[in-house]
């Protein structure tokens, strides 16, 4: 009982940590991109425009990225991973508590393995699941990013930070500033929505 308080405990902390550290690393992103283009932000100075004209561009470049991309690509992701643990485990035949065990596998183990528990899962399929789920991601995230032809970093950063949490984080990072920021961001997010998802639809599956 004190193990799975500490672990609830912990599962509340990780969201906020998370986010946090997203939002410091798009503020850095942020930044060398508008060093980068002190050329460009020059000339639209001299063509007329406004501070706030020129501010206004790199926040709405940022805030689609975060709130649209992330927020629409978390939650289809989420929802194709609960459709395919769903679909596997009827094909195999799987137990219902192996089932509600690898439906968090994508998310990080801090929230997995709580969220696990509540729904009547097993925590250690759980966290072996999350493991090998953010290994492979980490492993076969660039290749597949080449064979399907997804070049842009924040569509990168959500497939990384929603199918393959933390461990895929770390590669995303190695990618690209803006993609390891993109997957912080999305990770803590596909943590959210799993949960929200699962405590809904447990019921049904």
């Amino acid at each position: 009982d004190n193990n799975s308080d500490i672990v609830s405990g912990v599962s509340r902390v990780f969201p906020a940590f998370f986010l946090l550290v997203a939002a410091l690393v798009c503020i850095t992103t942020m930044t060398r991109m508008v060093d980068d283009e002190r050329t460009q932000i020059g000339i639209f100075k001299a063509l007329g425009y406004s501070n706030g004209a020129i501010i206004r561009k790199y926040l709405i470049y940022a805030g689609s990225g975060a709130v649209l991309g992330c927020g629409l690509g978390v939650l289809a992701g989420s929802l194709c991973s609960i459709g395919f643990i769903w679909l596997a485990a009827r094909f195999f035949g799987l137990e219902r508590a192996v089932l509600l065990s690898l439906l968090p596998k994508s998310i990080t183990t801090a929230i997995g393995v709580v969220l696990s528990q509540e729904i009547g899962g097993i925590a250690a399929v759980t966290t072996a699941a999350i493991a090998i789920t953010g290994i492979f991601g980490n492993i076969l995230g660039p290749s597949l990013c080449k064979l399907l032809r997804i070049r842009n970093p924040i569509a990168q950063g959500v497939a990384f930070g929603t199918s393959s949490h933390v461990i895929g984080t770390s590669r995303a990072t190695q990618l690209h500033p803006l993609t390891g920021a993109v997957s912080s961001l999305s990770l803590t997010i596909a943590g959210i929505v799993t949960t929200v998802l699962l405590s809904f639809l447990t019921q049904w599956l």
